[in-house]
């Protein structure tokens, strides 16, 4: 099987997800609006996402199969937050470019929310070109901040496939107007021709929680 395959496999695999009830409302996501797509509303209970640690522990499986057969090396915490802290850096910077060489050229950006029927509502997928081309737009009318907090960090046994989740709260100012979204992001990981890169991105929206001094309500 070929290493394009195996990271396809894998990424799809790590962006599994289970569900626990609590009740949050819909809030829009710049990661939709990055891709160019209005979610449309849905209201109810929406469950609150949580890393499934079976497809977890099956993605990194496979991601670590990759990492061997690309590149030498073990992947480490503090070199997964790094990247993280580089792409948010790069983001808020407005230089996409940097962002952009975060991620494997293959790539691959997932929006999805749950509907009110606690199921899982996608807005579609987007390759990295796509949704860089959608970035540029974006930022040439608003102007987009993203703040990231790491919720956990999963490294696979032989050190060569991670996936890390996080809370991801955006603010985005058009023509003076202030909104904020947040989503819950899932970021596959692996060694790319011997440096680490971002193979998959998926965003799932939920309601921004309450924050002290200028953060979403």
């Amino acid at each position: 099987m070929s290493i394009q395959k195996l990271t396809q496999i894998a990424t799809a695999a790590s962006t599994a997800v289970i569900f626990t009830a609590s009740r949050v409302r819909w809030s829009v996501s710049m990661a939709a609006l990055s891709h160019g797509r209005r979610p449309e509303r849905h209201s109810g209970i929406l469950p609150r996402p949580m890393l499934h640690r079976p497809a977890l522990a099956a993605a990194l499986l496979l991601l670590a199969c990759v990492g061997t057969a690309v590149a030498q090396g073990r992947l480490t915490e503090a070199g997964v937050r790094d990247l993280v802290a580089r792409q948010e850096r790069a983001w808020n910077a407005g230089d996409l470019d940097a962002w952009a060489a975060t991620y494997a050229p293959g790539a691959v950006f997932t929006d999805q929310a749950l509907g009110s029927n606690n199921r899982i509502v996608p807005y579609g997928a987007s390759p990295l070109p796509d949704a860089l081309a959608q970035a540029r737009r974006t930022l040439k009318r608003s102007k987009v901040e993203e703040s990231v907090r790491i919720r956990r960090v999963s490294i696979s046994a032989d050190g060569r496939g991670a996936a890390a989740m996080a809370d991801v709260r955006t603010r985005i100012e058009t023509k003076g107007a202030v909104r904020w979204s947040c989503a819950e992001r899932l970021e596959s990981m692996a060694l790319v021709r011997g440096r680490l890169k971002a193979v998959r991105q998926t965003d799932t929206l939920v309601r921004c929680r309450r924050a002290p001094s200028g953060s979403p309500p």
